[in-house]
């Protein structure tokens, strides 16, 4: 026979299979549980009955003319009917044999398997059709009851009035003209803007390709709940179809908190009179859109999943692969297009029997995922079976019997309140509620008696006397001077007003006085705010304004940036007679836990800097914690690298020294070289480092495991952002043998509140590690937008309570009031909650997953960062009608911000000198970090057809437009400016950089800049010094200052290390940037 058309639907699959040659994922199987002796013989002359009344069981599929093409054979080669034994049990067999492809090339695209099991009487037919001559159980019971009734000598009834060559042609027919073309545009509009890739917080990482290797779980749904679910489903003008779909939808929005979520729901496709008693693929599946609306009920829910699946009938005939060429979806080949999860009904395959023979259905692990998530639901008489296909690349077992218990609770309230609403339905059952509120979210607190943290200073000066409290660079200070010297400092602050509830600045440098200065302000009772000697002068003076600071002290060095400033200004290094004719005794304790410590300021989304209001409890609590902790409690040698300005520095100080250790502080100039402070830890023996991820990141980069590295690290404490175990970090930690990592977690308004530590070998741990437990003292519950606890699995929003809970923000009852809400959960009156905004989900062992925001705050190098705060000040400026700012991630930049700037109507400025004044503007207000890497100024803000701001636009344009800033690319000129233009795009993940670009408007920052050093080591040979980034930031300048200093062209490194230039570092270095990018808790 000349080859002939294959069906769109059919196309599709030998499309898949050429992709993956021999796959095994495209086997659609059924089993049946045989009572009775078979006569084989007479059983392989039904299964020539069948194949003769259904050509496509006699097809095979080749190419003609470049087209997959399919060709009937007048009769079957060969009867593919296998008799197995099952020496290991028959599922086993069964999943050895599901394993087992068929080829369209040379067929046959079905197999039989008898599978019998020595010593017992069971026998299983397995009956695997390939997909692309079957649609499931209804080409199944189709050939399963021809083939019983054949083997009975039964009469089969008259051959199917139509071949499937013939519903090919006319499906071919259908996909053509202009009525075709339109609906296929009604289809995709109907899919819209929605996401068409969900990703489950639980899933594990996707593999590069897609695989279809996978198990199934079960569950039962009882007679009188389905009865109820199609009641449901007719009352809201749909049927149990839709009710199931969009409470399976409804699921996957609690996971993900998308929005807008896309299900394919398979349709027969059977339309054409005369199909259905063919064998045959007629499927198609129809993706359906749903989208969720806050303080929508389930009811109204259903209402428009209705609509939706009317709606969709237009679009049954529309294959499917016409729609993802329509949508041009951004491919992966780890993922199936546009959707990833599946649901359908379908009838249940019917008990047969023969002359003493039964067949009875039977449930199988097929060991095929097609999608990461199939929900197919099969209707019998008196129940349903609920069967959740999961890809097992990507989901274990357990998680998914925990997905379809979630299901069934959905389910169930759905169906007995149709009027509440999901997000109040998928509810922990009684026995996983009390785990996730009291077994992983609560530990106990210390007790209320806690001493204020500077009494630990002075509870060291009468334990450890004249041992080392502080040293820098050879200057040492001792635990009874450094209490000492606190005292006689207190005093002068003393007389100066400062006390109880009063606030003192300190405005200096990273010194040993810095450190004296922050522990008297503690004992005045009084609280203090750390001001960044960096931030810009329009910064300094709001901050001072807003906290009230009335006493600021510094050094005679920066005194003048407080000039002007209606503050007392006291400096010990001018002041030193006066403070040491003060009394060295300890003062009076006029702290209580609830008395105010210290401000921290962090970004807000208005515009203006919320102050944190930190309690004394709260420190004590997290140092009592740390005192019982086995490992962190010991005496050691802890680098002081935070900037006082950061929470986590107060950690660094109370903790070592409340174990007696010596607090090691590192120079200004070495924070911000990574080699250089590498070379410092392993001199100065630091056995405990407390660092921000990105900072570590950028340690591990440099560190070389060859030879003795003479580190003497026993605990590395990271925080401030997602901590992902890189390559470069597990080479670190396996070299360090003895050193354990902890990961934690908490936002300045709380501190620490959890712990991880990291086990076994580096190699073996999660790409991005749990964030742990709760730490003594605090409470953490996951809330999902009702303020009702989440089961284990899904994301909730982060609210925290206890001991370490910030008083709030200074002077903003309103926002205090939002973010600090009643804890509903505590029997303690006022006990309130912080919701973070953070989101989470607890991993079966009680361990914490961090997920990301609720909203568009991020962290930029550890920093807190509200977008809305820079949009605001952006719209200060009298040239600018609109402003959006985005953060983006890109290369080994992490995340940085993009602004979008619309100007007024008849704006004088040109663009280029808008963004040039947009940026002034910016820098005289804001922390260099807070500055964006680009500017655009744009004619208008795209839109969705919602209305709502298109973000992923905006993003299109920041990945490839020009900013601008740029009044003209100049392309690298020279080749040493082509190397290192190369070396930058690596880092700061652009596509492309000029001779004219600066590298700090560009993106970059300290820490990148030693990554910029690094590469010029390793890929050009070269060593130079980080301040040469920092004096010549434009591609041109350091390039020309390279050739100049190393008297050579740009050059590969050679595999055998060649000689490295050494470049001098030229003389004096201004610094220009801020200090070392760290990030808070």
């Amino acid at each position: 026979m000349m080859p002939c058309p294959v069906s769109a639907s059919q196309r599709r699959i030998w499309f898949l299979e050429q992709l993956s040659p021999g796959t095994f994922a495209n086997n659609i199987l059924v089993a049946y549980d045989v009572a009775g002796t078979l006569d084989l013989e007479r059983l392989a002359s039904a299964v020539r009955h069948v194949a003769s009344r259904h050509e496509v069981l006699r097809t095979r599929f080749v190419v003609a003319d470049g087209q997959p093409a399919q060709v009937v054979d007048e009769t079957l080669p060969l009867v593919p009917l296998d008799v197995l034994d099952a020496p290991r049990g028959i599922e086993e067999a069964i999943l050895l044999e599901s394993q087992r492809p068929l080829c369209l090339e040379s067929g046959p695209v079905f197999r039989i398997s008898l599978f019998r099991q020595q010593g017992t009487d069971a026998q299983v037919l397995l009956l695997n059709l390939h997909h692309i001559v079957s649609d499931g159980n209804h080409s199944a019971a189709v050939f399963m009851r021809e083939l019983v009734a054949s083997y009975a000598g039964a009469d089969s009834g008259p051959r199917p009035p139509l071949r499937y060559r013939d519903f090919a042609s006319w499906q071919n027919a259908r996909c053509q003209g202009p009525d075709f073309a339109a609906r296929l545009d009604d289809y995709a509009r109907s899919i819209g803007d929605a996401p068409t890739v969900l990703e489950l917080p639980f899933s594990a990482p996707r593999p590069d390709e897609q695989t279809f290797e996978g198990r199934s779980v079960w569950t039962t749904l009882k007679s009188s709940l389905l009865r109820e679910a199609r009641e449901l489903g007719g009352s809201t003008g749909g049927s149990l179809l839709t009710v199931l779909t969009a409470t399976f939808q409804a699921l996957l929005h609690l996971y993900t908190r998308q929005t807008a979520v896309l299900v394919a729901v398979p349709v027969s496709g059977r339309n054409l009179e005369g199909t259905e008693g063919l064998v045959g693929y007629f499927g198609n599946p129809v993706v359906h859109r749903l989208d969720f609306e806050p303080g929508e009920s389930f009811r109204d829910l259903l209402r428009r999943s209705a609509k939706r699946f009317e709606l969709a009938r237009g679009y049954s005939d529309v294959p499917f692969d016409d729609l993802v060429r329509r949508l041009d979806p951004v491919r992966d080949a780890g993922r199936s297009p546009i959707f990833q999860f599946l649901v359908e009904v379908q009838a249940a395959l019917p008990r047969l029997e023969a002359p003493g023979v039964t067949f009875a259905p039977r449930e199988i692990q097929t060991g095929i995922a097609p999608y990461d998530l199939l929900l197919s639901v099969t209707e019998s008489p008196d129940h349903a079976l609920a069967r959740f296909d999961y890809n097992d690349r990507l989901f274990d077992g357990e998680t998914v019997a925990r997905v379809a218990e979630h299901f069934m609770a959905l389910l169930r309230a759905a169906v007995a309140r149709p009027d509440s609403r999901p997000v109040e339905a998928c509810l922990p059952d009684t026995q996983e509620l009390r785990r996730v509120l009291r077994d992983f979210g609560v530990r106990p607190a210390p007790g209320s008696d806690l001493p204020c943290v500077h009494r630990i200073v002075e509870e060291g000066a009468a334990k450890f006397g004249d041992a080392t409290a502080i040293e820098l660079e050879g200057e040492r200070l001792g635990y009874r001077e450094l209490n000492a010297r606190a005292n006689r400092l207190a005093r002068c602050l003393v007389a100066k007003g400062v006390g109880p509830e009063r606030v003192a600045g300190i405005l200096m440098n990273r010194s040993i006085d810095a450190v004296v200065a922050l522990v008297a302000i503690c004992k005045t009772g009084g609280a203090f705010v750390a001001l960044d000697p960096e931030l810009p002068a329009d910064r300094l003076t709001f901050l001072l304004a807003d906290s009230k600071a009335a006493v600021v002290l510094s050094e005679e060095g920066l005194a003048g940036k407080l000039q002007g400033q209606p503050v007392d200004v006291l400096c010990p290094d001018r002041d030193r007679e006066l403070i040491a004719a003060q009394d060295a005794a300890d003062l009076p304790d006029t702290a209580r836990a609830d008395s105010l410590a210290y401000l921290i300021y962090t970004s807000g989304s208005t515009g203006r800097p919320k102050a944190i209001a930190m309690r004394h409890g709260c420190l004590s609590n997290l140092v009592a914690w740390q005192a019982r902790h086995p490992q962190l409690s010991q005496r050691a040698r802890t680098l002081q690298f935070a900037p006082f300005h950061f929470d986590i520095a107060y950690q660094e100080l109370f903790t070592t020294w409340h174990a007696g250790g010596t607090l090691v502080l590192v120079p200004q100039p070495i924070r911000r070289d990574v080699e250089a402070l590498l070379d410092y830890l392993a001199r100065h023996r630091i056995e405990r480092l407390y660092l921000p991820y990105a900072a570590l990141e950028n340690l591990a980069r440099v560190f070389r495991p060859q030879g003795s590295h003479g580190l003497c690290l026993r605990e590395i404490i990271t925080a401030g952002e997602q901590l992902t175990m890189t390559p470069a970090l597990v080479r670190l930690l396996e070299a360090l043998p003895e050193c354990r990592l902890y990961n934690q977690y908490g936002p300045s308004e709380a501190h620490v509140v959890t712990l991880h530590e990291l086990v076994g070998s580096p190699s073996t741990w999660p790409a991005q590690p749990p964030i742990g437990r709760p730490i003594d003292g605090t409470q953490i519950y996951l809330l999902n937008e009702a303020l009702v606890p989440v089961p284990i699995g899904v994301p909730g929003e982060v609210f925290l309570g206890g001991a370490g809970l910030a008083r709030g923000y200074l002077g903003r009852a309103d926002l205090t009031a939002e973010k600090f809400v009643p804890d509903l959960f505590s029997e303690q009156p006022g006990a309130r909650l912080y919701r973070t905004g953070d989101l989470a989900r607890y991993l079966p062992d009680g361990a914490l997953q961090f997920l990301g925001r609720v909203d568009d705050q991020v962290k930029i190098r550890g920093f807190r960062v509200e977008p809305g705060e820079v949009e605001a000040l952006l719209r200060e400026h009298p040239s600018v009608m609109q402003a959006v700012v985005l953060a983006e991630r890109s290369g080994q930049a992490g995340a940085r911000l993009f602004a979008y700037a619309v100007p007024m109507p008849g704006a004088a400025l040109d663009r280029a000198d808008l963004a040039a004044d947009l940026r002034d503007h910016l820098e005289r207000k804001l922390p260099e970090y807070m500055v964006p890497a680009s500017l655009f100024v744009i004619d208008e803000i795209p839109l969705k057809v919602t209305g709502k701001i298109d973000r992923a636009a905006l993003s299109r344009l920041g990945a490839s437009a020009t900013p601008a800033e740029a009044r003209g690319y100049s392309p690298p000129a020279t080749p040493m400016q082509i190397s290192i233009a190369a070396i930058w795009c690596s880092v700061l993940g652009l596509p492309r950089v000029g001779e004219n670009d600066h590298f700090f408007k560009l993106g970059g920052h300290s820490l990148l800049a030693t990554q910029v050093v690094s590469a010029l080591r390793t890929s050009l040979g070269v060593t130079v010094p980080l301040a040469a980034v920092f004096q010549r930031p434009t591609l041109a300048e350091l390039s020309a200052y390279v050739e100049a200093a190393s008297g050579a062209p740009a050059r590969a490194a050679s595999a055998d290390g060649d000689r490295q230039a050494n470049i001098p570092v030229a003389a004096p270095f201004v610094e220009e940037r801020a200090d070392l990018e760290m990030g808070e808790l």
